[in-house]
């Protein structure tokens, strides 16, 4: 008869604790995926200042305008791994935080905010979202000339 009362105090406390640790390890999963998107951002917001300063502005066919654009191209290409949610949700332009003189700054954008869910899913139970995430990943990378 004991047994029998242990088995359903056991039964009890693994329902009272089975949410607990569901909702812990759905966070770790999903604010591990907003780390990565915030690395991958860094990371093509450096890779795009990088090769707009690898091109020399003393050549005679220097081009800021065409730099950018190769800047652009090459940021979005370092975020070809990401799914096509992300990618489709990712902006890339010039940092204006690095306007000091011949600074040159490229700033990489993921778009959380979007309804669709497409880059990070939201419950909405009641007007709240659960699990909260920021709106917006970005990241700055800003280069000399």
């Amino acid at each position: 008869m004991r047994s029998q009362r242990q088995r359903g105090v056991a039964v009890i406390e693994f329902a009272l604790v089975l949410p607990l640790l569901l909702a812990i390890a759905v966070g770790i999963v999903y604010y591990g995926y907003v780390f990565v998107l915030k690395a991958a951002t860094e990371s093509a917001a450096q890779n795009g200042a990088q090769e707009a300063v690898a091109l020399s502005p003393l050549s005679t066919d220097y081009d800021r305008n065409r730099v950018m654009r190769r800047a652009e191209d090459v940021a979005l290409a370092s975020l070809d791994w990401l799914p096509a949610g992300v990618r489709m949700a990712s902006s890339v332009a010039q940092a204006s935080q690095c306007d000091a003189s011949g600074m040159f700054g490229v700033r990489v954008q993921i778009n959380l905010a979007d309804e669709d869910g497409r880059v990070l899913p939201q419950l909405e139970f009641g007007g709240f979202k659960i699990p909260p995430r920021p709106p917006v990943i970005e990241s700055y990378a800003c280069a000399s000339l």
